[in-house]
């Protein structure tokens, strides 16, 4: 696992078009994907993991110093790194490596069971309805 400040917005979208149907629902139909990849490149730290020199997961995170808080909008493990431990070690990493911060908060669609119930595995709770979405935080 590897902590990255910053990604240039051409890897950040190329990441985005390859993992968009990993999301429920698929991000491209949530979001602009260019215009999101620059928002990400100019605000966002990542925390990546690598096989032979390709991404196969990866976690955007902002950082929230008025609530000291770290936020998640996107965590993300390719299919066949799925249910091997990364999602895991992308949270430790992060955590690892922001250590001055209160809580991480994130939001899961209510109909992605999968995330939802790995986020509750990671010590994460409900903190508010949002109608289609949960957000979840978890205390550190």
């Amino acid at each position: 696992m590897k902590v990255i400040k910053h990604l240039d917005k051409t890897t950040i979208i190329d990441l985005l078009q390859k993992s968009s149907s990993l999301f429920t629902p698929p991000l491209l139909t949530e979001v602009d994907l260019f215009s999101y990849s620059q928002k990400l490149a100019d605000n966002a730290s990542f925390v990546v993991h690598s096989v032979d020199n390709k991404i196969v997961a990866y976690l955007a995170y902002y950082k929230n110093d008025k609530i000291n808080q770290l936020y998640i909008p996107l965590i993300c493990v390719s299919i066949r790194m799925q249910h091997k431990g990364i999602g895991s070690l992308l949270l430790k990493t992060l955590v690892d490596s922001e250590p001055s911060y209160g809580s991480i908060g994130l939001e899961v669609v209510k109909q992605n069971i999968n995330a939802y119930n790995f986020y509750l595995r990671e010590g994460f709770i409900i903190q508010e309805d949002r109608g289609m979405r949960y957000l979840m935080v978890k205390s550190l």
